[in-house]
């Protein structure tokens, strides 16, 4: 099952940034695109057109494609692969390729934005996502220790929880000029009683398998962590609050 709060995720909230620039026959390329739902929504914007989502994940894809079915898109496919190595696609191949949320889990962001733009064509569309900032409210001790494990684990693994900051910088060193370039950051929240809901299954046990296979924390700290989050989701004041950096570049 694919987690919920990548499921809740859609193109009109989380692509909005790039959908005014988006022509009914252009072909995109969403790297990392997990189960699909922003995917979907991009492709609802290019009628003409179409959408290849790609993640390494064979569950998310499988249910991209389930989720592709269900809702009758006929210009949406989707296939494993990484996001890192396009070998399958030749140069100047898509009109736009997306990214949400997926720079800051790369070990090597600067090659990985390199192969994209190598993809796209002559004045296509590099779309960014990436978080900037995050904190929740209340800030309950085991989710104080949620967020201070998250940056942690990524770093091990080669990542940055902030990899918005970087945007400039890594399209620079990409090959992107950056007078072409759109930079702008993106506040939102998840709070009410649906949305604590999303976030709480989503997190819950999110870092469990990390920490543990890391030495980074107990079991009974990670159920610190999980109880928190579930306390947290009865929580009328309960709130996560987010600011993206949302960034388009031109080749």
């Amino acid at each position: 099952m694919a987690n919920p709060i990548l499921q809740a995720r859609t193109a009109a909230k989380q692509a909005a940034h790039i959908l005014p620039h988006l022509k009914s026959s252009m072909t995109i390329l969403d790297v990392g695109c997990g189960p699909g739902t922003i995917s979907l929504g991009l492709a609802e914007a290019v009628p003409n057109g179409k959408v290849i989502g790609i993640d390494l994940n064979p569950a998310s894809i499988k249910h991209a494609q389930e989720l592709a079915i269900e809702s009758g898109s006929t210009n949406a496919t989707f296939q494993v692969g990484g996001a890192e190595d396009l070998a399958a696609f030749p140069d100047a191949s898509f009109d736009a390729v997306h990214e949400h949320q997926l720079l800051p889990y790369m070990p090597k962001p600067v090659e990985a934005i390199r192969e994209w733009r190598r993809v796209l064509k002559p004045g296509g569309i590099l779309s960014l996502r990436s978080c900037s900032f995050i904190i929740n409210v209340p800030e309950l001790p085991g989710l104080v220790a949620y967020f201070t494990h998250l940056p942690k684990i990524l770093s091990r693994r080669g990542g940055d929880v902030h990899a918005g900051r970087k945007h400039a910088t890594w399209l620079h060193e990409a090959g992107f000029d950056l007078k072409n370039a759109r930079l702008d950051s993106v506040a939102w929240e998840l709070s009410g009683a649906d949305g604590r809901m999303t976030f709480a299954a989503g997190a819950g046990n999110r870092l469990r398998e990390p920490l543990l296979a890391l030495g980074m924390a107990t079991e009974k700290e990670c159920d610190g962590i999980r109880n928190a989050w579930e306390e947290w989701k009865g929580m009328e004041e309960g709130r996560v609050i987010t600011l993206d950096s949302a960034v388009l570049a031109w080749k």
